[in-house]
């Protein structure tokens, strides 16, 4: 017999946000990558992270432009969704990744990344690209703890770096103007005519 499939409520409500947090809670975890004083670190940042950015975050549904809809859930909801994920991942040492984020904005990961880099995003949702920022900023540290530097060229290739050289010549060091290559091919005439 086929499992029905799994579907997802159409608005993002704290009772939802409640049962993930409880799931994530009962897990075990016993592969942190973060020691107890980077934990504190990490819980600092984003407690300055949610200082600087829940007063950007708008109250009320938003309704979309052309369909006259509201958005699945509230941008308050999306960010107390997030805000929570962090903050038990982090208090666990667990890892911040893209698609929990998505997961509990309730998206794909690949609808997730299509909404944050849209460029007609509302301004309404922007300040999810600052939790983005946050996620890579985790990322990005965790990567830098490990001794293998796979990471390092693995984050710096993603970001613009190039391991290898590229030359372009465009030297004309050497090169003769009009003047100067008549008056050598007359040098090198009289230089024949006087054999």
């Amino acid at each position: 017999m086929a499992r029905p499939p799994i579907t997802f409520s159409k608005e993002m409500t704290t009772e939802m946000s409640e049962r993930r947090m409880k799931a994530l809670r009962s897990t075990e975890y016993k592969n942190a990558k973060l020691e107890p004083a980077e934990v504190d670190y990490w819980l600092s940042m984003l407690e300055v992270f949610d200082r600087f950015t829940r007063p950007t975050v708008p109250e009320g549904k938003v309704k979309l432009e052309h369909a006259g809809q509201p958005y699945r859930f509230t941008p308050s909801q999306m960010y107390e969704a997030i805000f929570n994920y962090f903050q038990i991942s982090l208090e666990q040492g667990r890892d911040l990744t893209m698609g929990s984020l998505a997961m509990f904005c309730d998206m794909s990961h690949s609808n997730f990344t299509t909404f944050v880099n849209d460029k007609d995003l509302r301004p309404e949702y922007k300040f999810i690209r600052k939790c983005v920022e946050f996620v890579k900023n985790y990322i990005e540290y965790t990567g830098q703890k490990k001794n293998n530097p796979a990471f390092q060229i693995f984050w710096l290739k993603n970001h613009g770096w190039k391991d290898k050289y590229e030359l372009e010549a465009t030297s004309t060091m050497g090169a003769l103007t009009e003047e100067e290559r008549a008056e050598a091919q007359k040098r090198i005439q009289m230089i024949s005519e006087s054999k």
